[in-house]
C-alpha cells in the first residue's frame, strides 16, 4: 500500500494540520477504494473497508496522546484499532461511512491502563468517481475536561444528597430513623460500602479515646442497617493515633490498607477495608465524633468537592447531634431553637397575622445591614428597602398557604441583593391564622451564577454557529480550487506528451492560482485565530505611504474580477509614516474588493486617505453597490457569517473580521455607514508616528 502523503497540491494544508501541536491527527488510507452505498450498509461493504483501510500517516500529537510510536501505529489495519481500542469502533466507522463525516466523544484504555477521553472529528475522502479512498480523522483529548464534568458531577450528587440528609435531620420525628436515612443517602451517593456515625468515649479503662457507634450502614451485610447495640467500641486513638490527632485539630484522614502498617493495617485487613475516609464532627469546638467511610473493593480517590462538602456537611451533623442534646424540655428546645436560628445564614422570622414582625435573627442585619432592633420597632423600616417594582408581586403572595416568592432588595449602600422568601401561616385549632414563619435566603450568587450560566449557554451557541459557518466555508472555498488542482493535475499527467507548451503553462497557472487562494485562505484563518489568540502584535516599519498605495492599487487593479472606477484622493504628502505594513495592505485590500465585489459593473469607488495631521491616518472607502442591511451591520464582523442576500456571491466571511482585528491590533477604529441599495462607506482612523 502506497503510504505516502497526499498529493502534492494539497500538501501545504496537509503538513500544516499534520504539525498542530495538540490536536491528534490520523489519515487512513484505503488500498483499493470502494463505492460505499449509503443505502445498503451491507456487512459484506463494512467487511471490505475493514480488509483495505490503514493508517497511513499520524501526527506526534496523536502519538503523544496514546503514549506510543509511530512504528507502532503505521500499517495498522482498521480492525487492529478497533479491536485495540485507539480512536475507532465498529458503530463510529459505520457511522462515518454512512454520513461521510461523523463526531463523537468515546472512552479508550491504553496498554498502561490508563483511561483516556477523545473527542473525533472525522471525515470521509472520495475520489472523483465517489469512491472512498480514506478517512482523516481530528483527535482531541479531552480527559481534564471529563474529569471536571465528573468531578462537578460527583459534587453536585453529593450536594442534593447533603440537602436530604438535612432535611431528614430537620423534619424526621425519629432521630435514630434520620441517622440512617442519613448514613444510607451518603452511602449509596458516594458509592461506599459502610458509612458510620460515631460519638467519642472515654475509656476508662485503657485511659484512650474510644468511638461509640451512633449509626451504621453497610452493603457487607444482608441487612444493611445495623443496630449500634450490636457494634463493639472502635479504638480511634489506640489503633489510629496518627488518625486521631488529624481529626482531633478538625482535618479530615483517609488512608489505604496498602501505605499502613502494624495495628492500623491488621485493623483494616480484618474488616476488609481497602480505604478509610474519615471526616470529624465538632461541636462548639469539642472534637465530638467523626463520620467513617469505608470502600471495600477499592482505594477510593476522593476529591476537593467531595471533602469540602462532607466536611461542611459534618457541622450539620454536629449540630444534628447538639440539637438532640436540647430536647428534653421546653427550656432545652428554646435553647435550641436560638441556636439553630442565629448560626444559619439564612434570616428567620415570626410575623403575626398583620404582618409586624416579631422575631429576627441576626443573620438579617447581615444580610440585609438594617438593624434588627429598628426593624422589629416598625416593619417599614424593612419595607421601603423592597424595589418598587417587585412590592405588587409580594402583596399578591397567597396568605393563607405555604408560599416561595422572590424580589429585590436595595441595601443602604444601594446594592441590590436577590432574596428568595419563603412563607407559611401557623394556624390554631380553629383554623385561624395566628402566625406566619418564613426563611429569607440570599439568593445573588445563585442569579449570578444562572445568568453567568446563561451568557456560557448563548457563548456555545455562538461557538457552534461559528463551527459550521467554518465547515461551510471550507468545504465551497476548498473544494473548488482543489477540483482545478487535482483535474489540472490529472490532465498533464494523462495528456504531457500531447499538450502544447501554452496549454502545459495554462494549467500550471491553474494549478498555482488555486494553491494561493487555498494559502490565502489558510492565512486568513490564521490571521483570525492569532486575533482571538491575543497573539497579533504589530510589527512597525517605515513606510513611504504614497508609494505603498501606488503598490497596492496596481496589485489590486490586476487581480479584480469587476471593472470599477476608483476615484482616489490621497493627502500624504509623499510622507513616511511608521505601521504595520501587512495588517494595513489587509485592511485596504479587503475594503477595497468587497467595495469592487458587491458593486455593479462600471459603479463608482471612491478611496480617501489622509495623514495631514500627522498623528492619525485616515481611510475612508465608499460604494454605490448593495449596502448592507442594519440587522447584519454588526454580524459581518463575525468570522465566517455572510448576508442571506449575497450567497450567491463567492466569498469566505473573513474580509470584515480580517479588516476590524487588523484595526483594533492597530489601535485604531473603524465605522460603518449604509442603507440597502445605496452602498456603504467604511472609516478608519489609525494613530500613526511620521517622519
Amino acid at each position: 500500500m502506497d503510504t505516502s502523503k497526499p498529493n502534492i497540491t494539497i500538501s501545504t494544508l496537509y503538513d500544516l494540520l499534520m504539525k498542530h501541536p495538540h490536536q491528534g491527527i490520523v489519515y487512513l488510507e484505503m488500498d483499493t477504494p470502494i463505492r460505499w452505498n449509503r443505502q445498503q450498509n451491507s456487512d459484506d461493504q463494512l467487511e471490505f473497508v475493514l480488509n483495505h483501510l490503514r493508517v497511513a500517516e499520524v501526527n506526534a500529537a496523536m502519538l503523544n496522546i496514546l503514549k506510543t510510536k509511530r512504528e507502532d501505529v503505521i500499517e495498522l489495519s482498521i480492525e487492529d484499532i478497533i479491536r485495540t481500542n485507539i480512536g475507532f469502533n465498529k458503530k463510529h466507522l459505520l457511522d462515518l461511512l454512512s454520513n461521510g463525516s461523523v463526531e463523537d466523544q468515546k472512552e479508550i484504555r491504553l496498554t498502561n491502563g490508563d483511561i483516556l477521553f477523545l473527542k473525533s472529528d472525522s471525515i470521509c475522502i472520495y475520489n472523483d468517481e465517489d469512491e472512498l479512498t480514506g478517512i482523516f480523522s481530528i483527535q482531541k483529548d479531552i480527559t481534564s475536561e471529563v474529569q471536571r464534568k465528573n468531578d462537578l458531577w460527583k459534587r453536585d450528587r453529593l450536594l442534593i444528597a447533603t440537602s436530604e440528609a438535612g432535611n431528614f435531620l430537620l423534619r424526621e420525628a425519629n432521630f435514630n430513623k434520620a441517622l440512617y436515612k442519613v448514613c444510607k443517602t451518603l452511602g449509596e451517593k458516594l458509592a461506599v460500602d459502610r458509612v458510620f456515625i460515631f460519638e467519642n468515649h472515654q475509656n476508662t479503662a485503657t485511659g484512650y479515646t474510644d468511638a461509640k457507634l451512633r449509626m451504621k450502614w453497610d452493603t457487607t451485610t444482608p441487612d444493611f442497617r445495623v443496630e449500634p447495640d450490636s457494634i463493639p467500641h472502635f479504638p480511634i486513638e489506640e489503633t489510629f493515633p496518627t488518625v486521631y490527632h488529624q481529626l482531633n485539630k478538625g482535618n479530615i484522614a483517609q488512608t489505604s490498607s496498602q501505605n499502613v502498617s502494624g495495628n492500623e493495617q491488621a485493623f483494616l485487613e480484618e474488616h476488609n477495608i481497602h480505604s478509610i475516609f474519615i471526616v470529624p464532627i465538632f461541636i462548639q469546638d469539642e472534637f465530638w465524633g467523626f463520620l467513617r467511610f469505608d470502600d471495600c473493593s477499592e482505594e477510593k480517590d476522593w476529591t476537593l468537592g467531595e471533602i469540602a462538602i462532607l466536611k461542611s456537611f459534618s457541622s450539620t451533623i454536629g449540630m444534628t447531634f447538639e440539637r438532640e442534646r436540647f430536647q428534653n424540655s421546653l427550656h432545652e428546645s428554646r435553647l435550641m431553637f436560638e441556636y439553630i436560628t442565629e448560626n444559619i445564614d439564612e434570616v428567620f422570622y415570626v410575623r403575626d397575622p398583620n404582618m409586624n414582625i416579631l422575631y429576627i435573627n441576626e443573620a438579617f442585619e447581615d444580610i440585609f445591614g438594617i438593624s434588627v432592633q429598628a426593624t422589629l420597632e416598625d416593619s417599614q423600616n424593612y419595607t421601603k428597602h423592597i424595589h418598587p417594582d417587585d412590592l405588587e408581586n409580594i402583596q399578591k403572595a397567597p396568605l393563607d398557604k405555604k408560599t416561595i416568592f422572590e424580589y429585590r432588595f436595595v441595601t443602604p449602600d444601594n446594592s441590590i441583593k436577590h432574596i428568595a422568601n419563603k412563607r407559611a401561616p401557623v394556624f390554631d385549632s380553629d383554623g385561624n391564622i395566628v402566625r406566619y414563619v418564613g426563611v429569607m435566603m440570599d439568593i445573588t450568587d445563585i442569579k449570578r451564577a444562572q445568568s453567568e450560566m446563561e451568557e456560557a449557554l448563548i457563548l456555545e451557541r455562538e461557538h457552534h454557529d461559528l463551527k459550521n459557518r467554518f465547515i461551510s466555508m471550507i468545504s465551497h472555498e476548498i473544494r473548488t480550487p482543489l477540483t482545478a488542482i487535482v483535474s489540472s493535475a490529472e490532465m498533464i499527467e494523462d495528456f504531457f506528451d500531447r499538450l502544447p507548451p501554452e496549454k502545459k503553462k495554462e494549467l500550471n497557472h491553474r494549478i498555482l492560482g488555486a494553491s494561493d487562494k487555498i494559502l490565502t485562505l489558510l492565512e486568513e484563518v490564521l490571521l483570525i485565530g492569532k486575533s482571538d489568540a491575543g497573539k497579533l502584535t504589530p510589527e512597525y516599519e517605515e513606510i513611504n505611504i504614497q508609494s505603498f498605495l501606488n503598490t497596492l492599487l496596481d496589485e489590486i487593479q490586476i487581480t479584480k474580477t469587476r471593472s470599477n472606477a476608483v476615484h482616489q484622493s490621497v493627502q500624504t504628502e509623499n510622507r513616511i509614516i511608521i505601521l504595520d505594513k501587512k495588517l494595513l495592505s489587509h485592511i485596504l485590500v479587503n475594503l477595497l474588493e468587497n467595495a469592487s465585489k458587491y458593486s455593479n459593473e462600471g459603479s463608482n469607488i471612491w478611496l480617501h486617505i489622509d495623514t495631514s495631521d500627522r498623528q492619525e491616518l485616515n481611510i475612508i472607502v465608499k460604494d454605490e453597490g448593495m449596502g448592507i442591511p442594519e440587522e447584519d451591520q454588526e454580524k459581518i464582523f463575525e468570522p465566517f457569517y455572510r448576508a442571506k442576500d449575497v450567497s450567491d456571491i463567492e466569498g469566505t466571511g473573513l474580509g470584515m473580521p480580517i479588516i476590524r482585528q487588523s484595526v483594533r491590533a492597530l489601535g485604531g477604529q473603524l465605522h460603518l455607514s449604509s442603507s440597502p441599495n445605496k452602498g456603504s462607506t467604511f472609516h478608519v482612523t489609525i494613530p500613526i508616528t511620521t517622519k
